[in-house]
C-alpha cells in the first residue's frame, strides 16, 4: 500500500488509496483492535501506530475505533462539495480529479499548477471556478512534471454513480519530500 522512490533530489512516497485495499486493510485492523481491547493494550497499539505511521494517512484512531479519513457517511449533492471535501482531506495538496476521459484541476490549482504544466484555463464551469485538463491518457507525463514542483498531489478516480453524483476517491496520494 505504500512505496518510497526518489525522482530527481526528492523522496516521494506514494500511497495507493484503492478502496478494496483500504477496506482489506481496515478489516485486518479491525481484528486486531478487536483483539487488542480485551486487555490493556495501550502501549500496543500506540506502538503498532508509531512503527506504522502511514496508517495515520489513511485512518484516524479515536477511542479504539478506526475511522477512514476519507469517508463521508453522507452523499454528496454535487461535485463542487465532493471536492471541497477531499480538498479539505488533503490541504496544500495538488489534485489532479478524472472527470470521464480527462483529469481535471480546479480553483486554485488550475491557476497556478495548470498553467505551470502548459495547459489552458477556462473560467468556472459547474460551479468548480477555474478548470484546467489533460486527456487522461497523458497523466504519467503531467503526475511527474507536477511531482517536479515539490508540492504533494492526490490522484482522484471516478467510480460507481453515487445517490446524485458520481462517486470519487483518492486512488493514489504523493508525498514529496526533499532529499536532504
Amino acid at each position: 500500500m505504500v512505496e518510497t522512490f526518489h525522482y530527481g533530489s526528492m523522496n516521494v512516497t506514494r500511497l495507493m488509496m484503492e478502496p478494496s485495499a483500504v477496506m482489506e486493510l481496515r478489516q485486518t485492523l479491525a481484528s486486531y483492535m478487536g483483539h487488542f481491547k480485551h486487555a490493556d493494550t495501550f502501549n500496543l497499539i500506540n506502538s503498532m501506530i508509531s512503527q506504522n505511521d502511514w496508517l495515520l494517512e489513511y485512518f484516524v484512531f479515536h477511542k479504539g475505533r478506526l475511522i477512514e479519513r476519507f469517508r463521508r457517511k453522507e452523499a454528496f449533492r454535487s461535485m463542487k462539495t465532493q471536492i471541497d471535501f477531499l480538498r479539505n482531506r488533503l490541504n496544500k495538496t495538488i489534485l489532479f480529479v478524472k472527470v470521464g476521459a480527462y483529469i481535471e484541476l480546479y480553483d486554485e490549482d488550475a491557476l497556478s499548477v495548470g498553467r505551470r504544466l502548459g495547459l489552458s484555463v477556462t473560467k468556472a464551469r459547474k460551479r468548480m471556478g477555474a478548470v484546467a485538463g489533460f486527456p487522461a491518457r497523458f497523466e504519467g507525463r503531467f503526475l511527474r512534471r507536477a511531482l517536479s514542483f515539490g508540492t504533494d498531489l492526490a490522484v482522484i478516480d471516478e467510480g460507481l454513480s453515487g445517490k446524485f453524483i458520481k462517486d470519487r476517491y483518492f486512488r493514489e496520494i504523493y508525498r514529496v519530500l526533499p532529499i536532504n
